[in-house]
């Protein structure tokens, strides 16, 4: 569980230097891990945009600082996230098993390849990038 919860959480915010050099194996599918032939990322992005409720906001930073890792959609399926074993963030079921609380932790406090973004965003921000992200399953 904890390793699934990690894994999630890596995935929910930004990976946006991670290079990309997995490659696919017989069934097609990538066969590297994170910290396996890629380059962590540098760091957090810079985005200072302040969301107050506004989720336009919220969703271009989405974009602008996760989905090269998570996808444009929360399915994992972004250029850099490709070479790892991403969560489906569409999939209702899934992203049901894991608390606010948990997803709150990983985009403040970063886990595994992903950077923190609690210098990033906000308490609020982070509290509203939460909610956005399990839009992705309704």
């Amino acid at each position: 569980m904890l390793f699934t919860v990690g894994a999630i959480i890596l995935l929910v915010v930004g990976c946006t230097s991670v290079g990309t050099n997995g490659s696919a194996d017989s069934d097609g599918e990538k066969d590297q891990h994170p910290g396996e032939g890629t380059e962590a990322p540098a760091g957090p992005p810079t985005t200072t945009a302040g969301s107050n409720g506004d989720d336009s906001e919220i969703a271009s930073m989405y974009a602008s600082d996760c989905a090269e890792c998570h996808g444009d959609e929360g399915a994992g399926d972004g250029p850099i996230g490709a070479a790892f074993e991403m969560p489906d963030f569409t999939d209702g079921d899934y992203i049901e098993q894991l608390s606010d609380d948990e997803l709150y932790e990983a985009i403040d406090q970063g886990t595994g390849e992903m950077p923190a973004f609690g210098d990033v965003y906000s308490e609020d921000e982070i509290d509203e990038m939460v909610d956005y992200i399990r839009t992705f399953a309704e």
